[in-house]
């Protein structure tokens, strides 16, 4: 079983890292490139640079039309 890693610094920042091979769901992002992945599945490692750390990316349904009401 993997288990991805939480790490917070200084300033009560937190970043949940998953390694790849974790089984996960959801939006992440690379940790080393930045590169964006849609897993359903296992994490894999990143496509862009070998990477084996991801980030979970904020994502929400609503963030393309929260952004479209503010700029009307």
């Amino acid at each position: 079983m993997v288990q991805h890693l939480a790490v917070v610094d200084a300033d009560a920042d937190y970043v949940d890292f998953w390694p790849a091979g974790s089984h996960a769901k959801g939006e992440f992002r690379c940790a080393e490139c930045g590169y964006g992945a849609l897993v359903t599945a296992a994490l894999p490692p990143c496509p862009m640079c070998g990477g084996e750390s991801w980030e979970t990316a904020d994502w929400s349904p609503f963030r393309r039309t929260a952004a479209t009401i503010l700029n009307a």
